[in-house]
């Protein structure tokens, strides 16, 4: 998945790609530069996020357990916000052939011209949901301190226990503005082997939305 991940991240216009390490670090081997939370074990992922420095520039922050197409990677980079998310549309399709009832793992998501209002509130019906965030997100320098800044404001078992999900809430509720960049499939998460496994069987089918190649 890293190595879809990198052909993606390259093919879509990013110059350089980092890795920030935790669980089975020793089993990521690569010549890119990576970092390490030590504190893995206690803390969650915008902890490990900010174990890697600020950068100039514009940043795409990508979780690992996802591929996508690289065109989804221009769409982000065209984005002239801090701090924009990409989202699936078609997510419901994705969902419904992981889950049984794909209210189980779907979160809120809600915006309007092109801002996001609402995340990460269990939904209650799948109408409410407008899309799904990815997992990607791009921020720039100025993006990236404002995230670090409302992460630091926060106590610390707040900062250990904080996704980024999370994070972009407590933000939305200080009423930083979050961009949003829509796609239709086309991408992936695995959270297990089942999913790998039917990915394998889906790739093999004709026209399947979410195919990431």
């Amino acid at each position: 998945m890293i190595d879809w991940q990198l052909e993606s991240l390259y093919q879509g216009g990013c110059s350089r790609v980092e890795i920030v390490k935790g669980y089975k670090s020793e089993k990521v081997k690569s010549d890119l530069t990576s970092y390490l939370n030590k504190r893995w074990e206690s803390t969650n992922m915008v902890s490990s996020l900010f174990c890697a420095p600020p950068h100039e520039g514009d940043t795409v922050i990508s979780y690992s357990d996802i591929v996508y197409n690289f065109r989804h990677i221009k769409e982000l980079m065209e984005s002239h916000d801090d701090i924009t998310v990409l989202a699936d549309q078609n997510w419901r399709e994705l969902w419904e052939a992981r889950f049984e009832n794909p209210l189980e793992d779907a979160e809120s998501f809600s915006f309007s011209n092109s801002e996001l209002l609402s995340i990460g509130d269990r939904a209650e019906s799948i109408e409410s949901i407008e899309a799904q965030f990815m997992g990607l997100l791009k921020v720039t320098n100025q993006g990236w301190f404002t995230m670090f800044d409302t992460f630091h404001s926060l106590s610390s078992d707040e900062q250990d226990n904080l996704d980024m999900t999370s994070l972009l809430q407590i933000m939305l509720s200080r009423e930083i503005k979050i961009g949003v960049r829509i796609i239709c499939g086309g991408w992936c998460e695995a959270d297990s082997g089942k999913d790998i496994e039917l990915y394998e069987r889906l790739l093999k089918t004709t026209n399947w939305s979410h195919d990431w190649r």
